[in-house]
């Protein structure tokens, strides 16, 4: 029995391959400063800036 080709999920919404970004980046901004405030280490900040 053949096989069916894998769908690519980009294709099957009609998003072009084109129209994605090539990088991301992500800047935790202010985190530092919110735990600071709080009396808590720096990447308590980072860690409630992604809950």
């Amino acid at each position: 029995m053949p096989t069916l080709p894998a769908l690519d999920p980009l294709e099957v919404l009609g998003v072009p391959r084109a129209a994605l970004p090539r990088h991301v980046a992500i800047i935790m901004d202010g985190n530092g400063r919110w735990a600071r405030r709080r009396g808590l280490p720096r990447v308590a900040g980072h860690r409630a800036g992604i809950a």
